[in-house]
Parts: structure tokens; C-alpha cells; sequence
């Protein structure tokens, strides 16, 4: 049975980043929203009832700018990209207590785009190195590069 929403009309405002922001991504279920931005933080937002989101948690600090974020298919593993080119990782089994996985991945470059494979088991992350970086993600939520 498909669920459905309540019809939104003139676009929520979520409020909160103190830089612009760069990107935005659905948990798979669309009941949750990440959103990345110049402030180097990681916001996320129950957007379950789309007419009164709220806030899940406090902001996620990251390294520098957030340029790209990225939900795991099963919605357990969020991503995020940054102009360091550092990619950190955060289990999200509990959306309201995010834990961060280890030290973040590293590229050469910003990453301005990440994104995992259908499974969930890779991620890839692309920047202004004009390369894309692999990295195997084990089911422990253990990254590794990719050969």
C-alpha cells in the first residue's frame, strides 16, 4: 500500500545553516532529509509531516564546506562530502544520535558529488581532480578503498 502525503503548498522554509547550502538528499523512506552547507555542517530534518518538519538533531561538524551529501540505500550510512576532500560518514540506525565511522575518507580534491551503489556496499565520491575515488563499504560500515 502506498503511503501518501499531505499536499504541500508554497515550499516549508528549514532554517538553520549559517552559509548557503549545497546539497540536500532523502533518507530511501523520505521521512528524513540531510542537507550540507558552507557552514560545515551536516543538518538533518524529520520531514515525515512535510507542512511542520523539524529538526532531528543537532548539526553534524564536518572538516569545511559540505558540498554533497548522500544517503546509504537502506538509509543506515550518510555520507558527506567536502572541499578538503575529506568524505565522513555517520551511522544513522538512530537518526536522533548519528555516530561518526572512524576518520573521515580522503581524496586529493573537493568532493562536490557522492553517491553509493544500488547495494549500498560502495560509494563513490568525484571532485575538481576531474577523478572519481571508490571505497568499499563493508557491512560493519567499515570503509576501504577500492583497488
Amino acid at each position: 500500500m502506498e503511503r501518501r502525503r499531505p499536499a504541500v503548498h508554497g515550499g516549508e522554509r528549514l532554517t538553520g545553516h549559517g552559509h548557503r547550502v549545497y546539497s540536500v538528499a532523502f533518507r530511501p523512506d523520505g521521512d528524513l532529509l540531510a542537507s550540507g552547507g558552507g557552514d560545515k555542517t551536516v543538518r538533518l530534518w524529520d520531514v515525515s509531516d512535510p507542512a511542520a518538519p523539524k529538526p532531528v538533531s543537532g548539526p553534524l561538524t564536518t572538516t569545511e564546506a559540505v558540498y554533497s551529501v548522500a544517503f546509504a540505500p537502506d538509509g543506515k550510512l550518510l555520507a558527506g562530502g567536502c572541499a578538503d576532500g575529506k568524505v565522513h560518514l555517520w551511522n544513522m540506525a538512530i537518526p536522533a544520535k548519528p555516530v561518526p565511522l572512524g576518520a573521515p575518507l580522503t581524496a586529493p580534491d573537493n568532493v562536490d558529488s557522492i553517491a553509493f551503489a544500488a547495494d549500498g556496499e560502495l560509494l563513490a565520491a568525484g571532485g575538481t581532480d576531474r577523478t572519481i575515488r571508490l571505497w568499499e563499504v563493508t557491512r560493519s560500515g567499515s570503509p576501504q578503498a577500492s583497488p
